[in-house]
């Protein structure tokens, strides 16, 4: 089974939890774009995917801002 799905907008990379007041938060965009990936996973697949899978991410970025591959790759594996 191959699933193929997309999501609209700039990728968001995962951001360090903030720590204020003692407790750890992570911050919203960082939330907000996980969620976007769980809600545009779920639009793809209807059952929870089971066994050895393989993912394979294309990145577009619509500004030349440097970020880390691997927190592009956490954002969205985490929002998975």
């Amino acid at each position: 089974m191959r699933v193929v799905f997309g999501i609209s907008g700039n990728p968001v990379p995962k951001a360090r939890a903030r720590v204020v007041g003692g407790h750890a938060f992570t911050p919203a965009p960082t939330v907000a774009y996980e969620r976007l990936v769980a809600a545009c996973a779920r639009a793809a697949v209807a059952q929870p995917l089971t066994g050895s899978l393989a993912i394979t991410l294309w990145f577009y970025r619509g500004n030349s801002r440097p970020c880390d591959l691997d927190n592009l790759c956490k954002s969205v594996l985490d929002g998975l």
